[in-house]
């Protein structure tokens, strides 16, 4: 609630059309401050101005939190076997998202370059959550590694693509088992962080880095097994990204809905 009185708030000293939900703003901008809310609409306001639209409507504000959350766009040309290849990596992100993440939603799917990336899967909490469980950082971890597995079972072959999602990945296993007391094995509690490096042996660093790679294994296995068996929406939706480039949650939920299939809660 805290969050719609705001934005009420920054949009009656726009002109902004009577019709904006701001129930549904409110929930695509999990976590952001007033002052972040106030720049969304600020923006929305500047692109609706270029526009030389009369009104400030839900069109421009989705724009600007893309913008603002996201990142200007830019032109890059992609020859046609990239942006296929982008469009299954892509997919199997959102798929990955949708089916298996207990706590986020698929905001957007995109093929619009953003900060050096030629796509995006855009996450969007449910809620606001200020600690996470052992599951959310594992659907994380899965989320992140299902470009590299849409790539694999597609073409038998993978890109440079993946190294930010590899990057991703690895940290969250890695500072499961340093920091947090997630290793599989229960033996491995504690933060080994603090243990100051001298007083730990060779043999602990290398038991810990090897937990760390069993979860990225584990996850792997789980994230292929999953899209896999659910691999005719990963076409669908890499079919649709090539011929519309940007898919929203509603875009993207109408593909599952097709399939019977309903989001994890």
């Amino acid at each position: 609630m805290i969050r719609e009185d705001i934005f009420k708030y920054y949009l009656a000293k726009v002109n902004a059309a009577e019709d904006i939900d701001v129930k549904k703003l409110a929930g695509h901008t999990m976590y952001k401050s007033p002052a972040e809310i106030e720049n969304i609409v600020k923006e929305a306001a500047l692109i609706s101005t270029r526009n030389k639209k009369a009104v400030v409507d839900m069109e421009d504000i989705a724009l600007a939190m893309d913008r603002v959350d996201l990142g200007l766009e830019t032109h890059v040309t992609m020859t046609k076997e990239e942006k296929e290849m982008t469009a299954y990596h892509e997919a199997g992100h959102a798929v990955a998202l949708y089916l298996m993440h207990p706590t986020d939603d698929v905001f957007k799917a995109s093929l619009k370059s953003r900060g050096g990336a030629l796509g995006l899967v855009a996450h969007n909490p449910r809620e606001e959550l200020h600690t996470h469980n052992k599951e959310k950082l594992t659907a994380d971890i899965m989320v992140a590694l299902a470009g590299y597995c849409a790539e694999k079972i597609k073409y038998g072959t993978t890109s440079t693509g993946v190294s930010s999602d590899f990057r991703k990945a690895m940290s969250i296993a890695n500072a499961m088992v340093w920091n947090f007391g997630m290793s599989n094995k229960e033996d491995f509690i504690g933060d080994f962080t603090a243990i100051p490096k001298e007083n730990m042996s060779s043999k602990l660093k290398e038991e810990l880095n090897q937990e760390t790679i069993n979860i990225m294994n584990d996850c792997m296995k789980k994230t292929n097994e999953c899209l896999t068996k659910e691999w005719q929406i990963v076409e669908d939706m890499a079919k649709e990204l090539l011929v519309k480039e940007e898919l929203d949650y509603k875009d993207i939920d109408e593909i599952f809905k097709k399939y019977g299939k309903q989001q994890l809660r």
